[in-house]
């Protein structure tokens, strides 16, 4: 999560309503980035077959 993220949450008291729902929308958040970069990740790295040409008969 990121810092912004934090430090709003710790300035929420423990009691306020906000706080569970900015909470769950962090962890949304996270979630959605990490897969995004998982994505991009598959996508860069992913490596090429190898055409292997066909011996002559």
């Amino acid at each position: 999560m990121d810092k912004q993220f934090i430090d709003k949450l710790q300035t929420l008291s423990r009691r306020d309503e906000v706080r569970s729902s900015l909470l769950l929308e962090g962890v949304k958040r996270t979630l959605r980035q990490r897969k995004q970069r998982g994505f991009i990740r598959r996508i860069l790295h992913s490596k090429k077959k190898t055409i292997v040409p066909k011996s002559w008969d």
